[in-house]
């Protein structure tokens, strides 16, 4: 996919999600509303818009508009099941999720694969030449499960949905989705920055834009009391005798020209020297410009500094500056003096052209592609046992599969991606920025006295591993998501209500992930695991140490660890290979993964907590 064909599906994309986002506070306003069902309410909001009915869907997300106008979906019960479907999903959701509602991102997800999952309305056959990549609800034996089949989707996408996984919604259907990411860097070499860099990298603060250059001035060897500087356009970072960040010129690159009126000269931060008034903006004065020095001695420390002259070559881009060697007066050291200048940009050479070229930016997208994968099962069931479910339970046997394989599909996924943070973490041990960090419940050996300390302690490592992440890319980390399985629960459990708040939830089956309380003071958010994910064994190692594993939760949704894609939903095709009984096969294809652009791979660390009281 090229660039603006990647560009035009993103801004689709947005624009979805935007116009889902306008509509669920509506939604929320709805429920229970008069005592009337959502479908009714809906109806009655969009005849009672100003601008009309057609104006009205105008208004409503693309996909939600299609799937209510469709042939499959003219009885105001069938849409029903559609807002049953979404109230569902974000009950559900919001149960697992302590409270929390789920994002428009993972409602137009949902809204949008039920959409193109619909197809043209036109239903084909066994045998009629159709393939996987024209199956949509329609090819379900029976088109009156459309609406049930939809319902269900839609129901089980939210309600499955894990806060650190983003399913971008694919308006296309198509079998590969690019994950776009726009990004600044410096657009030439000048000053500590180089071309390509990225302006919100390791070197985010260091000189480029700001028209400001302060540079170690150079002690001479053969006079002490004397210091120079030659300036350059460029120049390197370097950790300065006192333990400070100073920049030296690099000599290799060319000389740059600066303000003759905005020249200072300073010792241990103090101003000793600078242009004298009268040239405050001026620019191409050329010669050489006597700096005024303090009358009065600096003193600092106890040390007493006066300088004698310092002059600023305009020509040449040297300056110096002379101290007193007299007695009762210091000589300042190495790396106690800097020069501070702003470049002159409007200084031109002798044939009429400027010397130096500004600070620019440029915009360097990124395209990495996630390709979707196919998966298939088979349900068989008797006709007993499908009356059953018909009588007792109100469902038909599509929709049953199509539930099972549905929310156990989304299971295994999850699964999958904690297992690949997990090891992605617990492989890094670096000391400085690795990802594995240290919770000791005792110090020096002895246990708190109190659950405060303990908690304090959590949230100091807690508050580490974070800022490792932000460094690592690039972006400040909004809530941390930590998964624990049943030791690190029992722990987080016996914390008392001054930090920790549980969510009352019920927890340890094995088909789900809940989040069963929340730090007060790190807002990170505390989900259990069930052991049956596989993701922390704690059949090893002591029974006083737990594993928790710490998930940024992305503030940007194409900026998450891992994102994914719907294609087709789970879709069921029937046979009958057996006069008494009933097969469904299900199919359905998706794209889950680690986030493809290599900045925002990484973004998991691992606590072991050892010594616990459990």
């Amino acid at each position: 996919m090229d660039p603006k064909q990647a560009l035009a599906l993103i801004d689709k994309v947005r624009g979805e999600v935007k116009l889902t986002q306008r509509l669920m506070p509506f939604f929320e306003k709805l429920k229970g509303a008069g005592g009337q069902e959502d479908a009714v309410q809906f109806d009655s909001m969009l005849a009672t818009n100003p601008a009309g009915r057609e104006a009205a869907m105008e208004n409503l997300p693309p996909s939600l508009a299609n799937i209510l106008n469709h042939q499959y979906f003219q009885k105001q019960t069938d849409q029903q099941m559609v807002f049953d479907g979404i109230s569902d999903g974000i009950a559900e959701y919001q149960a697992r999720n302590g409270g929390e509602s789920p994002s428009s991102w993972v409602i137009a997800n949902a809204l949008v694969t039920a959409s193109t999952a619909l197809g043209d309305g036109s239903k084909k056959q066994l045998g009629e030449g159709y393939t996987f990549d024209s199956l949509n609800f329609s090819s379900h034996s029976a088109t009156s499960i459309v609406p049930a089949a939809t319902q269900v989707f839609i129901s089980q996408t939210i309600a499955n949905a894990l806060p650190i996984v983003t399913m971008l919604p694919n308006p296309t259907g198509a079998n590969e989705l690019p994950i776009v990411h726009t990004q600044m860097v410096a657009g030439r070499d000048l000053a500590a920055a180089r071309r390509g860099e990225l302006l919100d990298g390791s070197g985010a603060g260091l000189p480029y834009f700001e028209n400001r250059h302060v540079l170690t001035m150079t002690k001479d060897a053969t006079t002490p009391a004397k210091f120079t500087l030659s300036v350059h356009t460029k120049y390197d970072k370097a950790t300065s005798a006192h333990n400070t960040l100073k920049f030296v010129p690099d000599t290799n690159s060319s000389k740059a020209p600066f303000i003759a009126g905005r020249v200072f000269i300073k010792l241990k931060g103090r101003t000793i020297a600078q242009s004298p008034s009268g040239y405050s903006s001026s620019s191409n004065v050329s010669g050489v410009l006597s700096l005024q020095v303090n009358s009065k001695p600096l003193v600092i420390g106890g040390k007493k500094y006066q300088a004698l002259s310092a002059i600023a070559n305009l020509d040449t881009q040297e300056i110096e500056i002379t101290f007193s060697e007299a007695a009762g007066f210091d000589v300042p050291v190495q790396d106690d003096v800097v020069g501070d200048v702003s470049f002159d940009y409007e200084r031109k050479d002798g044939s009429g052209k400027k010397i130096l070229t500004e600070p620019s930016t440029d915009i360097q997208p990124e395209y990495e592609t996630l390709r979707a994968y196919p998966s298939r099962t088979l349900s068989t069931a008797s006709i007993d046992a499908i009356t059953q479910l018909a009588n007792e339970l109100g469902l038909d046997f599509f929709s049953a599969s199509q539930y099972i394989s549905l929310a156990r599909y989304i299971l295994e996924q999850n699964a999958r991606l904690l297992r690949a943070a997990y090891e992605m973490a617990i492989t890094n041990a670096d000391a400085k920025e690795g990802r594995v960090l240290i919770y000791d419940f005792n110090t020096n050996g002895v246990a708190p006295t109190n659950i405060a300390s303990a908690s304090t302690k959590i949230n100091q490592v807690i508050t580490k591993g974070r800022t490792r992440l932000s460094r690592a890319i690039g972006m400040v980390i909004g809530t941390i998501d930590i998964y624990v399985s049943d030791r690190g629960a029992v722990f987080f459990a016996g914390m008392d209500g001054s930090d920790y708040e549980s969510t009352s939830n019920s927890y340890g089956d094995n088909g789900s992930v809940y989040m069963i309380g929340r730090l007060k003071k790190s807002n990170a958010n505390v989900y259990y695991i069930p052991p049956s994910l596989g993701v922390l064994d704690e059949t090893v190692g002591s029974p006083t140490t737990a594993r928790a594993l710490c998930i940024a939760r992305p503030l940007s949704q194409m900026k998450a660890q891992f994102v994914g894609f719907n294609v087709v939903p789970p879709l069921s095709v029937s046979s009958n290979a057996d006069a008494f009984e009933q097969n469904a096969g299900s199919y359905m294809r998706q794209a889950a993964d680690i986030n493809p652009i290599g900045r925002y791979q990484d973004q998991s660390f691992v606590i072991e907590m050892i010594n616990l009281p459990i």
